[in-house]
This record gives C-alpha cells, structure tokens and sequence, in this order.
C-alpha cells in the first residue's frame, strides 16, 4: 500500500483548526477527543491530519521539532504497515493487516493531545488522563523537556491499556515494543539531564541538545532499530489468533475494517535485509550497552517522573518483560 509522506511544512495561521468545548467539562472533553477520533483516525492520513493540526495550534515556530519528531514516527508505523485496517478478527502476519497494539497505542497519544487541545483552548485547568494534563502543560510552555514528558506519559499509558494484545504479538514484536519504551524514555532523561539515569552517557545531552527531531529522524531510518516490515517472524512458534471482542474495540477505540492488499517486491525485501545486516552493530550498542544496563533506572525514572508506578512492572530481575508484568497468567481466574 502506497503511504503518501506526510507534509513536514509549518501549517498557515489561516489553515489551523480550532478545537474547543463549552462548556468544558473531563467528561466532555474527552467525549468529544474520543468522537473525532473514531471520526478522523479511521486512516492513516487522518491520523497524520490530527498530529498536524495539533501542533498547527502554537504560533511558536520552536514547536516544529516536536512536531516533524511525531510525524516521522508515524510514518515509520505507517511504512511498516502496522496502522493499516485490519479484520475484528485476524491472524497476526496476514499480509497487509495492521495491528491492534499499535493502533491503540497511537490512539491514546492522539486522544491525550486533542482532550489537551480542547481543554487549554478553554482555559480549563482539569484533563481526564495524566497525559492530557501533561500536554496542557506543553501547549502553555512547549519546551524538550514538557514535550518528552506528555508524549512518554501517553505511550506508557498505550502501553498499560493495550497489554492484553500484545500477548497475541510475535515475541520478536514484543521485544522491539521493550526496546522502543526504553529508548524513549532514554531520550526524556537525555533532555532533562539527569545524569542518575544517564551515567557515562550523559555527555550525549551536549550533542543532542535542541535537535531531537534530527535524531528521532535518524533513528527511525536505521532498519535494525526500526525495522521497516510487520510483524517480526515468530521463531519457535505459530502466533495465535486474535479474537478482538466489541468491548476491547470499545474500550480502546478500534474500529475494525478490512485491511487493503499490500505486497512488498523481492528487491525492497532483499535490500532491506542488507541495510539491517550492516546496521546491526548499531542496534546491538544502542540496544545491549546503552539501554539494557539501565532498564531498572529508567523504569523508576518513568514511574516518579510520569506519575505511573505501573512502569515498574516492565521489568523482572532487571531486564525488560511487557507485557507480562501487566497481564494475567494463563489459568488464573479472572475477576
């Protein structure tokens, strides 16, 4: 499937949307964020719409970075295939079939960011999420530091919300989803300096300051950090099937549809196994010496900096485990 790239160029004064209640209410807010979701969301242009039309709300031209950061994240999850449609039922690895986990990821950024929009337009000073209250604050003083903070407090709330379906992920899949919670985070604790975190890699702050849509954008072109197909093959296994129920769709905002054919050609596949080939020592150094020593450090660093103690279960005796930290075993009864 054909991704058009989305438009990176600061949006006119005259073109920015206006989003605004009253009167203004939690409940109302995030009714109304959740509406035009369902309403804009149902595409992948409608989602890079609503990132754009977010930050399209600020006069500032210092709030392009985050914005160009975002989108090239998502144009990454867009190239990969994992916002396409997908089936309420459906084998993940069907070709051109996109995935329930990362869609309700993306959706509880995107909902988190329109409830904010909705609400600092009214000059309210409530929000239903953490997040929300976190993306109040960057709209009133957007800076590295508030910009990191509401996007990880929205991701990591995704990531809680949505545990249940990354059990039916790949568990290369699942890995990958470790690895891209950590780096984030990392990134956070980089703009805000904290060498508790940091360690020996605290002079990175110096390098990376003020240019973390430079690096966001580099990173996402490196296939061994982001690779660019979906899913990750299982090794050892068949994947199971995903039932997704009304009331998961409910719950998370997921309107199923039938996913449109996508193939990729042999040389695209074959040129992008090389290009993940030669760029593996740098996965292994970002992902062995610069992340995995200080997975406990970053996980508490997350929980005291976001308000969320649920990121202290992603990890086990120091290494990484979402979700299972998050869900129920297999044979215990649920309540």
């Amino acid at each position: 499937m054909q991704i058009n790239r989305p438009n990176f160029a600061r949006s006119s004064r005259a073109n920015r949307a206006t989003i605004s209640a009253s009167p203004s209410t939690q409940s109302l807010a995030r009714a109304q964020a959740e509406a035009l979701l369902q309403t804009r969301a149902v595409t992948i242009e409608g989602r890079f719409a609503l990132t754009s039309e977010f930050f399209s709300c600020l006069a500032a031209q210092e709030c392009d970075p985050y914005r160009v950061c975002q989108l090239a994240f998502m144009y990454w999850e867009a190239e990969r295939g994992v916002l396409n449609p997908f089936t309420g039922q459906s084998r993940s690895g069907t070709s051109g079939s996109g995935s329930p986990w990362w869609h309700a990821v993306n959706n509880e950024l995107l909902r988190d960011q329109i409830e904010a929009q909705i609400l600092v337009n009214d000059l309210a000073e409530t929000a239903s999420t953490n997040g929300a209250r976190l993306w109040i604050e960057f709209l009133r003083s957007p800076n590295d530091a508030t910009f990191y903070r509401a996007h990880n407090a929205s991701i990591l709330a995704g990531y809680c919300n949505a545990a249940e379906f990354a059990r039916y992920e790949t568990k290369p899949e699942r890995t990958l989803m470790n690895d891209i919670l950590l780096r984030v985070l990392f990134v956070q604790a980089l703009v805000a300096q904290d060498h508790d975190v940091l360690g020996g890699f605290g002079a990175l702050a110096r390098v990376f300051g003020g240019r973390i849509d430079t690096l966001v954008e580099f990173a996402v072109a490196i296939p061994s950090l982001y690779p660019h197909h979906y899913p990750l093959p299982e090794t050892r296994r068949m994947h199971k099937a995903i039932t997704i129920t009304a009331q998961q769709q409910a719950r998370l905002s997921i309107a199923p549809s039938q996913s449109p054919d996508s193939t990729d050609s042999d040389s695209d596949s074959t040129f992008s196994e090389r290009a993940r080939a030669w760029t593996k020592p740098i996965a292994r150094f970002v992902n062995h010496v610069v992340m995995r020593p200080r997975v406990g450090r970053l996980l508490k660093y997350a929980a005291n900096e976001l308000n969320d103690a649920r990121a202290l279960q992603f990890a086990l005796l120091g290494r990484p485990n979402y979700p299972a930290g998050l869900v129920k075993r297999r044979g215990e009864t649920r309540s």
